[in-house]
């Protein structure tokens, strides 16, 4: 179960930079988890090597190191990015330019488990460090990047952080543009905290290095057991052998005595008739 910090919106990731994401289905969170991921944060100044600036990039890459009840098939990692760009006062959270672009959490099989939640709820909280009137750089939906099965799904993404959109046909809400907006008035939540749990990378490799352990200690013991049980079989074999051959024997030499003891009766009688 999550942890009782009582600010359940503020993602341990931020400060630590690395963690083990554990998801469980988000519809059944009691279940067996999905995938465990793990999460690593970034943030650069791209002026670094020019003297530096007050611009920043977000980089947060995201993989899969242990499938659950979850088998993808496809990709297993990806990055969410964001960057805030001090002399346009302008914040952008899905690059590190500043286009109109969207977001795409590239884990299929994945989806609708809050994974993409946790990130942008990190993302939202990182360009809320920047001045409260820094400018959220617009949104853009376009045809294509989302089915008629996902699109509510895709809109409510957005709309959770309060990001709302000017839809070029509001009847489909399908393509359209975020409207303006500042980084004090996005919302963080929290709703990935039901289903997702945040593990110390440290003590996760830790217990995953454990886990290695037992498992190979428990392979080299049923190798070992088998070797035994070969051995055995193999000296169960030779010993039946050997005992099959005593028998041969034993029968041989009966046979011989009995023949000869007939040969010798066959002989006496013989002598005594003639």
């Amino acid at each position: 179960m999550p942890g009782n910090r009582a600010d359940r919106t503020l993602p341990t990731l931020l400060a630590a930079q690395t963690v083990a994401l554990q998801v469980r289905p988000k519809e059944a969170p009691s279940k067996e988890p999905l995938a465990v991921l793990i999460v690593q944060l970034k943030e650069r100044d791209p002026y670094a090597e020019r003297g530096g600036s007050e611009d920043r990039e977000l980089s947060l890459s995201y993989g899969v190191v242990v499938e659950g009840t979850y088998s993808g098939t496809y990709s297993k990692k990806g990055k969410f990015k964001a960057s805030y760009h001090s002399g346009l006062r302008t914040a952008s959270l899905t690059s590190h330019v500043l286009y109109q672009a969207a977001l795409n959490l590239d884990l299929p099989g994945l989806e609708g488990n809050r994974i993409g939640t946790y990130l942008m709820n990190a993302v939202v909280l990182w360009v809320k460090r920047f001045p409260p009137d820094t400018a959220v750089n617009a949104i853009t939906l376009l045809p294509g990047q989302a089915t008629a099965d996902n699109k509510e799904r895709r809109n409510r993404f957005y709309e959770q952080f309060d990001i709302k959109f000017d839809y070029q046909l509001p009847e489909r809400r399908e393509t359209g543009k975020s409207l303006p907006m500042s980084v004090q008035d996005l919302k963080p939540v929290a709703t990935w905290s039901e289903n997702i749990v945040e593990l110390d990378i440290t003590e996760y490799v830790r217990e995953l290095h454990i886990a290695q352990q037992s498992a190979e200690t428990k392979a080299l013991r049923a190798i070992a057991e088998l070797a035994l049980a070969r051995e055995a079989a193999r000296d169960a074999v030779a010993h039946a052998a050997e005992r099959s051959r005593a028998n041969v024997r034993n029968t041989f030499t009966r046979s011989v005595i009995s023949m000869a003891i007939l040969c010798a009766a066959i002989a006496w009688a013989a002598h005594r008739w003639m």
